[in-house]
């Protein structure tokens, strides 16, 4: 079965990027190597896209370039129900749970053009993930769609520990769970642009946002967990509310870099210190301890997400 390569555009308006695709769907449709699609930007994609039925309508290997971090790109096209084993893991472990597999029996290549210093260099990496014969089924494909400005949040279900925090730390009723209680993206819509609050939350590092440029890991950089800031432990307690992880609900001592002191462990949500193998110490004592001293602290998308909610709500 001959393996299928997509080209996912940028969002962006850049000239430079426009160039870079151009020309590594050239060069690949030179090759005669394998069939290409080139398509939309894939996060931007919903129902009744021709683009996204033609990329369902693949069955074979499927080798997916775009300008989003490799694993934002292969859970998006699972989230978009395109559905496969992780090409560089080997295994349908690598992408689902032994209780609901949905590798479907091919694998899914997710290559980040903005790692390749030139469109040669993208080619040529791409072109390792196709048999090196030609495809007697060449064939060169573009579409177009509506554009959209789309921000929600994406789930690798292959950390997931279906904890439930995300669904009960949004403010704005973006989860759902299902039968199993696994989290579900149901109202994507109603996500806050900017606001990348729950992928801080998350103690697995299970969510991204794939077009989040301040921190690597919450746009999904393989290996890499988003950055744990007082900025989450700052809106709780703006909000009155404890750490959905720890429980902490108090100005007490925390991790500024994750690491934990002799004998305690860090909360990898709010990076609150707290003894091992237990809530927050300070759990038990935190009535009238609520911080009211951080104006001076710096500020960031988060704190002015608060700020406009708390307009809204007065």
């Amino acid at each position: 079965m001959s393996t299928t390569i997509v080209i996912s555009r940028s969002d962006a308006d850049d000239d430079h990027r426009r160039a870079f695709e151009d020309g590594v769907v050239e060069a690949l449709r030179q090759s005669q190597r394998s069939p290409v699609l080139v398509v939309p930007p894939i996060y931007a994609m919903a129902e009744g896209d021709e683009a996204l039925d033609a990329i369902r309508a693949i069955t074979g290997p499927l080798v997916f370039a775009s300008w989003l971090q490799p694993r934002a790109a292969f859970w998006v096209l699972h989230a978009l129900g395109v559905r496969g084993s992780v090409e560089a893991e080997g295994d349908c472990q690598s992408c689902c749970s032994s209780e609901n597999c949905f590798c479907e029996g091919r694998s899914i290549a997710t290559r980040n053009l903005s790692a390749y210093a030139t469109s040669d260099a993208a080619t040529r990496q791409i072109l390792t993930d196709v048999p090196r014969r030609k495809s007697p089924n060449v064939s060169l494909r573009e579409f177009t769609s509506p554009e959209r400005a789309p921000w929600y949040p994406v789930i690798d279900y292959s950390v997931c520990i279906v904890c439930g925090q995300c669904h009960d730390f949004c403010l704005f009723a973006v989860y759902t769970t299902d039968e199993a209680n696994q989290p579900r993206v149901t109202n994507p819509a109603s996500c806050k642009p900017g606001c990348a609050a729950c992928a801080r939350i998350c103690p697995q590092g299970a969510i991204m946002f794939p077009l989040y440029a301040g921190d690597p890991g919450i746009a999904g950089a393989p290996g890499v967990k988003p950055r744990r800031t007082e900025a989450i432990a700052d809106d709780l307690l703006k909000r009155g509310e404890p750490c959905p992880v720890c429980g902490c609900a108090c100005d007490c001592e925390r991790s500024k870099d994750g690491a934990a002191p002799p004998g305690k462990t860090v909360c990898p949500a709010c990076g609150c210190i707290c003894h091992p193998n237990s809530l927050c110490a300070c759990r038990p004592n935190r009535a009238g301890r609520m911080k009211t001293d951080r104006e001076d602290k710096p500020r960031d998308e988060l704190d002015a997400l608060i700020d406009d909610l708390d307009k809204l709500d007065s």
